[in-house]
């Protein structure tokens, strides 16, 4: 049997078949119950695609998030330091949403509440969109080129990968540019429309605003891995042969 049929067959036996059918090489948790993550493979072109699976919501779950949010962003209580704190934030969260529901005379199922915790601390105190991203231990790189573009990234174990996470507009891209750049403690203007910085988590932020880009505001994020790779993990990852 020649190489290309043994990674083939490897391949074959290595993709995993979801009960959604969507076929994928690999699915793991990175931020369970709520947050997984997926190498999807497209059976026609064979092509990888990384894949983030975070909880859906109806429209009734959307118009309250949307509530919460509001209110969150209105209120005059919510102190600095619970933005570093993530069980001090989910108990303000938990108080927050009491009042909100009974204000509006609601009864949410236990499923919902969970869910809307979780998206806001995904986006109050994460970053938003990219958070399952910046939560995967795989992902070395983080790359976002513009508006309506795939974020891309460097996986350890894939390499280079588009995702299906993209930011359909100007506003919501520059939502996240801001919380990066807030997050490395430093400045960035239409003056001086290029930093770079370093993220809480010890990672390298690189972010250009639209002024000097075509496509919109850009960044990347070069994450580290904790434990240097062994000679194990290079032979396990294919990269050298034992």
């Amino acid at each position: 049997m020649d190489e290309a049929s043994l990674q083939q067959e490897r391949l074959e036996e290595e993709t995993l078949v979801e009960p959604s059918g969507l076929s994928f090489k690999e699915f793991y948790p990175v931020n369970p119950p709520f947050g997984f993550v997926g190498i999807q493979i497209d059976e026609e072109t064979g092509k990888a695609l990384y894949r983030t699976f975070e909880p859906t919501l109806d429209e009734d779950e959307e118009e309250l998030l949307a509530t919460l949010k509001e209110t969150l962003l209105n209120s005059t209580d919510m102190s600095l330091d619970l933005l570093n704190d993530e069980e001090e934030m989910q108990e303000y969260l938990d108080n927050k949403m009491d009042q909100v529901f009974k204000k509006y005379k609601r009864k949410i199922p236990s499923e919902s509440r969970e869910k809307f915790i979780y998206y806001l601390l995904r986006d109050f105190l994460g970053y938003g969109k990219i958070d399952l991203l910046m939560k995967d231990p795989n992902i070395e790189d983080i790359s976002c080129n513009g508006v309506d573009t795939p974020i891309y990234v460097w996986h350890r174990r894939h390499e280079s990968l588009p995702s299906n996470v993209i930011y359909e507009s100007a506003a919501r891209l520059n939502f996240i540019v801001t919380r990066i750049v807030y997050k490395t403690g430093n400045q960035i203007s239409i003056a001086h429309p290029i930093l770079e910085g370093t993220l809480p988590e010890g990672y390298r932020a690189h972010v250009t605003l639209d002024e000097i880009s075509k496509k919109g505001d850009t960044f990347t994020i070069r994450k580290f891995q904790p434990n240097p790779y062994t000679i194990i993990d290079l032979i396990n990852f294919g990269t050298v042969t034992a």
